[in-house]
């Protein structure tokens, strides 16, 4: 029966072999168009076209900003709602008191 090390390496392993077959996704902001040379009659006689790779995607989850600023709107609405009765009645409190 083999270690736990080594089924847990041969797990890795396989996982690694299906990403490498999978095609990878584009980042945001990242194009796959390549951008077509500027062609002159000098230009398009001396040189060839290539062809470009598309940038490497860096894996990275896409999202509008960084993720702790996601829930802020949210964050500061909660806040808002639970401290604003307690001031109303801090208020209330030491008018009378």
């Amino acid at each position: 029966m083999p270690a736990k090390g080594k089924k847990v390496a041969a797990r890795q392993s396989q996982i690694n072999k299906r990403k490498k077959r999978q095609p990878r996704k584009l980042a945001v902001g990242q194009t796959a168009v390549a951008e077509a040379p500027i062609a002159t009659s000098e230009v398009a006689e001396t040189t060839t076209p290539r062809a470009s790779r598309a940038p490497r995607a860096t894996g990275r989850i896409a999202t509008s900003g960084p993720s702790a600023y996601n829930f802020m709107g949210s964050e500061l609405r909660r806040i808002g709602l639970f401290s604003v009765p307690i001031l109303i009645v801090l208020g209330v409190l030491a008018w009378y008191l």
